[in-house]
């Protein structure tokens, strides 16, 4: 019973309009949530074990930087001012980027 509402929470809470998409945390967490929902109907040590597993899952996702929008030019997102500042120092090639 509880699983099932959970279930029915997480799937309301995440309904995307046509135009949306969703971002990664929010597809991680639809899917743990859900995850966690199933593995309540589940017994025990089963139990147990799958929501260690979830826990886990959200712990090793949560909070990672993507680079994936990173370029050579704007250096690694996130990085300190000194590394992007050293992109622009004299001893490197800069012949194939552009402004």
């Amino acid at each position: 019973m509880l699983g099932r509402s959970l279930q029915q929470q997480a799937r309301s809470t995440f309904t995307l309009e046509p135009s949306s998409v969703p971002s990664i945390s929010q597809i991680v967490l639809w899917r743990l949530l859900l995850r966690l929902s199933e593995s309540m109907l589940a017994s025990g040590a089963e139990q147990v074990r799958a929501v260690l597993v979830a826990q886990n899952q959200l712990l090793f996702c949560s909070g990672v930087p993507l680079g994936h929008n990173s370029s050579f030019l704007q250096g690694p997102a996130f990085a300190p001012p000194r590394i992007r500042e050293a992109i622009w120092c004299g001893s490197i090639n800069s012949a194939t980027e552009s402004e």
